[in-house]
């Protein structure tokens, strides 16, 4: 039981500190106002179109690197083992091209035609850029219209960049049902009894 105490605790540690890093990149990001045509809010609303169709958040590529060097930093402190793998890493990114967090972004957020020394360095990778771009997602999510999410949406993908979720959680105030996008954080309103995955009740 204490190995898995410990596993947890080490878990809990990286997590707490991936946040706070994330956190203290958000006030450097420089986001425009996000806008859409009355035809591209209605064809959101009514045919469920993801807003990132319309207009993706614009990245500052050399705040994204700094914080993906940051991000590295901090797993290989809280998971030594990996110092191997991060160290190839942080060699992939010194090499990338400009534009390189917008086309993961484009490419389902993966990182696309890298010859990976393994599947585990890919999956590694794919994590610290998806991490380094939260802040800039963030600030993005924020200056959203309120109503985006809301009850007129019913689809169990994220109404913003179309991920499906991974946690839900139910509002105190009203008992209402809310699913969380574990990429762009964005969260949205959806039926109480029914799975997001399947559309079954």
């Amino acid at each position: 039981m204490s190995d898995l105490n410990d596993v947890v605790a080490q878990a809990m540690r990286l997590y707490t500190e991936l946040q706070e890093i994330k956190k203290a990149y958000v006030p450097q990001v420089k986001q425009a106002q996000p806008s859409f045509s009355k035809d591209e809010w209605k064809e959101h609303r009514e045919n469920g179109i993801l807003l990132f169709k319309y207009q993706k958040p614009v990245l500052d590529e050399v705040l994204c690197l700094r914080l993906a060097d940051e991000i590295c930093d901090c797993i290989k402190r809280n998971r030594p083992e990996l110092k191997d793998l991060l160290e190839s890493i942080g060699q992939i990114m010194d090499r990338v091209a400009d534009g390189f967090f917008s086309e993961f972004m484009q490419n389902n957020n993966r990182v696309s035609a890298t010859d990976f020394s393994s599947s585990q360095e890919e999956k590694l990778l794919n994590f610290v850029v998806g991490q380094a771009l939260h802040p800039s997602l963030e600030k993005y999510i924020s200056l959203l219209p309120q109503e985006v999410g809301d009850d007129q949406w019913q689809h169990g993908h994220c109404p913003v960049c179309g991920v499906m979720p991974n946690f839900s959680y139910l509002r105190q105030e009203d008992g209402k049902r809310y699913l969380i996008c574990p990429f762009c954080g964005q969260e949205w309103y959806y039926r109480n009894l029914v799975c997001p995955w399947c559309g079954n009740d």
